[in-house]
């Protein structure tokens, strides 16, 4: 049989910790045996702006391994920051709820998220954003999917240019950014 990982998490007071972990073992049919592998991480839970705005994406999905999404990650990022352009991506018009933590968005029924994906964002006159992100929910509604994605890998610049869209676009709008 194959190696099944697992992402470990813990969260007590909107502070956590998780671990990737492989299941090595059921020891009298409830007694589960992990390997851990990986960096054991700390994150917070944080109240951060969000906007709904409609903007360019791309969206990668596939069921490949987190070591390959982060070779593909750095591989374009060091391509997008060289040649000063974006790969041969068909960037497609989408409404999004965005903030620096992650991304929202509605998605047809036969085009089911995967628990991985990396995302291409236009939020400025910048090249668009690259993010690897986790699928954190799915609401079924009407004949679609509303999922919800948390950036896992994205650059720091990246996500202060999310936040500088946020607070341009609440000021816009007459609101009072955080």
């Amino acid at each position: 049989a194959g190696v099944t990982t697992y992402k470990l998490t813990t969260e007590a007071l909107g502070n956590g910790i998780q671990v990737l972990a492989d299941l090595v073992g059921i020891v009298a049919g409830n007694i589960f045996k992990f390997r851990m592998h990986g960096a054991l991480e700390l994150f917070q839970r944080r109240t951060i702006p969000r906007i709904d705005i409609t903007t360019q994406i791309f969206h990668l999905r596939g069921n490949y391994s987190l070591a390959s999404f982060k070779k593909e990650w750095t591989r374009v990022n060091e391509y997008m920051r060289s040649n000063r352009s974006l790969p041969k991506l068909v960037m497609q018009d989408a409404e999004v709820n965005l903030s620096a933590g992650g991304i929202g968005l509605t998605l047809d029924m036969e085009n089911r998220p995967t628990p991985l994906s990396m995302f291409f964002v236009a939020i400025d006159d910048e090249l668009p954003l690259c993010a690897l992100a986790e699928t954190v929910w799915e609401q079924p509604v009407d004949n679609q999917l509303r999922c919800g994605f948390r950036f896992i890998h994205i650059l720091k610049t990246d996500q202060e240019r999310i936040n500088k869209c946020i607070s341009t676009h609440l000021r816009k709008s007459g609101d009072t950014p955080l």
